[in-house]
């Protein structure tokens, strides 16, 4: 059993779920009713949904590298002032409390700057870019990135263990995160970063992104990844 995993496999209602969570935004109920169906579904599934903490997300990154690449930095508490005043963390339990499935958001506030900017300079992955490692880059192409501005929500750290993929439930736990983000912050881009594979097997159109954008951006992140191509998801 993992650091992570329940020892009570009795889990909380879908309420319960609900009631963990404060909603500050309108349409409250409209938000309410969709979290608690979000939740249900994916319990359906044999996934049960709670909050979780930044920190305990990278402690289950590290128990699952056979299956998942380190998380981005973003999502790092002391590396990028990531905590849950600014973030959210969900996880997916399956019937044995085991930690199969997570989604993660941030929030950025770039009035008077944009996402091109603010990831071009790293600032979206650092608080102190002296911490990046050498030749660690993020280019963004195309005009579209520039839009997104004001108050951003990124959606990332989405993994799935291999005994639970497949089966329409990552419509349930990405929908959950973009909702607990409207819930709680006045949003004006919701925007996550894709595989082109990720693209060919219609991700974003499974996941309720409106647009995405190929070939948007060329990033290298030693020692994960060098030139990696990835695409622009907005919603």
């Amino acid at each position: 059993m993992t650091a992570f995993a329940s020892t009570n496999t009795s889990f909380p209602s879908s309420t319960r779920f609900l009631d963990s969570i404060e909603i500050t935004r309108e349409p409250t109920e409209l938000l309410a009713r969709f979290l608690l169906m979000a939740a249900d579904r994916a319990a359906d599934r044999g996934i049960y949904l709670e909050l979780g903490t930044f920190d305990e997300l990278m402690e289950v990154n590290r128990e699952n590298r056979e299956t998942w690449m380190p998380i981005t930095t973003t999502f790092r508490p002391g590396v990028a002032e990531t905590d849950e005043n600014n973030g959210i963390v969900v996880f997916g339990r399956d019937a044995s409390g085991r930690v199969v499935t997570t989604q993660a958001v941030r929030r950025f506030d770039w009035h008077g700057t944009n996402l091109k900017t603010e990831a071009e300079a790293l600032r979206m992955f650092y608080s102190d870019t002296s911490q990046k490692a050498p030749r660690e880059y993020f280019k963004l192409h195309g005009p579209e990135a520039e839009s997104v501005h004001g108050t951003c929500a990124y959606m990332g750290g989405l993994w799935f263990h291999p005994d639970v993929r497949g089966g329409g439930r990552t419509r349930f736990i990405t929908r959950a995160g973009r909702a607990l983000a409207l819930a709680r912050w006045d949003v004006d881009w919701v925007f996550g970063f894709l595989s082109p594979a990720n693209v060919d097997r219609k991700f974003h159109v499974r996941n309720g992104y409106r647009d995405v954008t190929p070939k948007a951006a060329t990033a290298g992140f030693s020692p994960i990844a060098t030139d990696l191509e990835v695409e622009l998801m907005l919603c």
